[in-house]
């Protein structure tokens, strides 16, 4: 797998077992649009996300170098927090085609256990605790509950709020994620526990997690804080405070570090946790030297550094009330291995030590953020990602189709049946040429016409429905259809009334008359059936019903229908209209019915368009069932979602993401106009800083250009991209330069670089109040 996001490692290191973190979001690749600094973060960051960032120190770079790119960083950071987005990428992973209303890991769609052998960089791989090897492997499990991840329309989900889009639901505990022992592991033997000295480090989610304790089958404790390698002087901001360490003692490692939060100091001795000053720190490792500067230390710093979790409980960093993902902590003293069950009633079940998470939040309305086209749900850390990518029918692979009833409209005289130039009809019409096909034959589920006048099929835009149950000759449903060779109206023939009771669709006498012909939709895909009841009694009721089928023979094969019931003239007994009443109101929802297999929903009192399973839309029913007519936008093919799970990069070229890019030296990046770039240290100590500036490395001193006690924050033009210089006369101006894109948010800074494409910092300490921007 393409490496698309390294862990920052600085020279202050944050040490880290991260080698790289898949789960990236696309947000807008900008380009170079930022003129000025004004408009920082952009581009570097846009739309909460780091946009084709490289974070550059030099090849000589100091420890105030280091800190700088550490501060720059820091702000950049908190413009980085989008966690969803409208276009994404799957750089490595699956995706499906699956038809509305079914669970994305039914028969022959995705497999609801996803493993190296779908996303690649999922771990099949071993761990090595108390010398013994140990096979362990990540599993994604989509469906893991019985009501499932599927996607919806606003008629499979009834919900009217998604109208005619499609969403793609998630149910609380749908998405699980776990960390499998493949093998039996002993986690509770009292000889040899999971302790201090002898932890259970683990690559979870794609960060490390080092368990320190057991201390039930549902329950441990582990370092949750950030990693960090620090020297004796050095500090990194972590939950907005300043933590330095001050010194180390001499003795045996660990022995007793000196710290300050904020100007709080405190010690912290062996591989105890302390909390100074709102921040917990724990040592792991120290070094000593006899020179102050050259002594450091590995330490966990967060605002909680370890932590006892039990099942149920938030994940690492989700709030304690409504947190996104919540921990799976199950039989970890079981001495067993980690498996998997797997029934319709239940979905994925696991067994054996059970360690991972799942989703507490519903994303299963569109009041509860039902996923739109383009967005994502990832896990923490964007370690995969759900996508909703797109639909499998473009917008304008839809073809009109109305159907009206009007009581004297229609000019079937040409036909030559006896009838006027205004007579009641059924109109069934369609702006496309031959998007209509007048059969000849049944499909096995309903009858053939009796009394055809046609013997081979007609492609046709217009098909008329009369009937007159007052006249013998026409008490019968007559179609008529527009011949596009001859221009002009001709009778079919007419679908019997063999005497059959009235009803809905299945309890009276059902004629398949017509297809549509559209794209891929065709043959029997969607039909065009009347069910024709007793016209005795045609005066009241709905003796006709119209009915558009849709199925699909592979993946959609339970049709669903549109039932539009035609009534007729209580005295002259003909067409008059749709539904029980002429014209529409908020009480007709006879007016437009849709059955699913046994469950009917009336729809004509809707007053929102709506869309059905096989990707129909129905266009408002009350407005159009006002003036007695439905209006419906039939799709090429069966509309499917395509559904994507994996890691996510940008389209647009370069890495998009909401954690920051890997800091590297100037030796490590040869291309620098591939990136928007950030150069921190100037021409002495960076090489591609002299470049930009047009020095030759090192330039030193006088050499570089720079005044003394002073540096500059310069926007460039980087080919197609931007370049960011952060240097000055020394590396602890550079520092101070760190200090003020740190704060870019300030209201201050902001007005100080509005329409500037360059600025200078001086000042003589770190403090906002003692920096000078002009």
């Amino acid at each position: 797998m393409e490496n698309f996001s390294l862990r920052a490692k600085r020279a202050i290191k944050k040490v880290s077992a991260i080698g790289m973190s898949a789960g990236m979001l696309l947000g807008t690749l900008s380009g170079a649009y930022a003129a000025t600094l004004g408009d920082y973060p952009a581009p570097f960051v846009s739309g909460g996300k780091f946009q084709n960032v490289a974070l550059i120190i030099g090849d000589a770079s100091t420890n105030d170098d280091n800190i700088a790119i550490t501060d720059v960083t820091a702000g950049l950071q908190r413009a980085a927090t989008g966690t969803t987005t409208s276009t994404t990428t799957i750089t490595s992973g699956v995706e499906e085609k699956i038809p509305t209303g079914t669970s994305v890991t039914a028969a022959g769609q995705l497999d609801n256990i996803l493993d190296d052998g779908d996303i690649s960089y999922l771990l099949d791989s071993e761990i090595t605790w108390r010398s013994n090897q140990y096979d362990i492997s990540e599993n994604v499990l989509l469906s893991a509950q019985d009501n499932q991840t599927a996607f919806h329309t606003s008629i499979s989900s009834s919900e009217d709020d998604y109208k005619d889009s499609i969403r793609l639901e998630i149910p609380r505990g749908g998405l699980q994620y776990f960390y499998a022992f493949d093998e039996a592991i002993n986690l509770s033997d009292s000889a040899n526990p999971v302790n201090t000295n002898n932890p259970l480090e683990l690559k979870f989610l794609g960060k490390q997690l080092k368990i320190t304790n057991i201390g039930s089958a549902t329950q441990f404790t582990a370092t949750i804080g950030d990693p960090y390698f620090l020297t004796a002087g050095q500090s990194v901001v972590v939950a907005g405070k300043t933590v330095k360490l001050l010194n180390v003692a001499s003795g045996t490692s660990p022995t007793t570090i000196s710290v300050e939060v904020d100007g709080v100091q405190g010690t912290v001795s062996g591989t105890n946790t302390k909390t100074v000053n709102g921040i917990e720190i724990q040592l792991q490792d120290t070094f000593y030297s006899d020179t102050v500067a050259e002594r450091s230390a590995n330490v966990v710093i967060g605002k909680t550094a370890t932590k006892t979790y039990k099942d149920g409980d938030p994940y690492i960093g989700e709030p304690d009330v409504n947190p996104n993902w919540k921990w799976i902590v199950q039989r970890i003293t079981s001495n067993t291995g980690t498996t998997f069950a797997n029934n319709a009633s239940d979905g994925v079940t696991p067994a054996g030590v059970s360690l991972g998470i799942k989703n507490y939040f519903l994303k299963d309305s569109a009041s509860r953020g039902a996923l739109q086209k383009g967005e994502c749900i990832s896990l923490p850390n964007n370690f995969v990602s759900v996508c909703y990518d797109r639909l499998t029918i473009a917008d304008d692979k839809y073809m009109d189709l109305k159907i009206e009833a009007s009581t004297s409209t229609y000019d079937l005289s040409p036909a030559g049946q006896g009838l006027g130039s205004s007579v009641p009809a059924v109109y069934i019409s369609t702006p496309t040429s031959e998007g209509f096909v007048l059969d000849t034959d049944n499909d096995g589920q309903t009858q053939a016409w009796s009394g055809r006048n046609i013997t081979a099929e007609k492609k046709t835009r217009e098909i008329y429905l009369f009937a007159d149950a007052t006249n013998a000759k026409y008490n019968a449903t007559m179609v008529f259809y527009y011949d596009n060779d001859i221009k002009d109206v001709v009778y079919a023939g007419n679908l019997s009334n063999n005497g059959a009771a009235g009803g809905w669709l299945g309890t009276g006498q059902v004629v398949k008359f017509a297809h549509v012909n559209f794209d891929n939709t065709k043959d029997e895909d969607v039909q065009l059936l009347a069910t024709i009841g007793n016209f005795s009694n045609a005066g009241t009721g709905t003796p006709l019903n119209v009915t558009v089928r849709a199925r699909e023979p592979t993946d959609f094969t339970a049709s669903e229908n549109l039932t539009v019931p035609i009534g007729f003239g209580a005295t002259n007994l003909r067409v008059a209209r749709i539904g029980p009443t002429a014209g529409g109101s908020s009480a007709e929802g006879l007016d437009l019915v849709y059955t699913f297999q046994t469950s009917a929903t009336q729809l004509g009192a809707k007053d929102e368009d709506h869309r059905t399973r096989y990707g129909i839309t129905i266009k408002n029913p009350t407005s159009a069932g006002s003036s007695d007519r439905m209006e419906l936008k039939v799709p090429g093919d069966l509309l499917q979602g395509i559904i994507k799970v994996g890691g996510t990069s940008g389209t647009a070229g370069g890495t998009v993401s909401s954690v920051a890019p890997t800091v590297k030296k100037a030796s490590e990046v040869t291309t620098l106009n591939s990136f928007n770039a950030i150069l921190v240290g100037g021409p002495c100590v960076n090489s591609h800083t002299a470049a930009l500036k047009g020095k030759t490395y090192p330039a030193c001193g006088t050499d570089s250009g720079f005044t003394p006690d002073t540096a500059i924050i310069e926007l460039q033009q980087n080919g197609a991209n931007m370049a960011l210089i952060v240097a000055g006369w020394e590396a602890a101006d550079t520092k101070r330069a760190g200090v003020v894109l740190k704060y870019w948010d300030d209201a201050t800074i902001k007005t100080k670089v509005a329409g500037k494409s360059a600025v200078t910092v001086t000042g003589t300490s770190l403090d906002l109040t003692g920096i000078t921007v002009a």
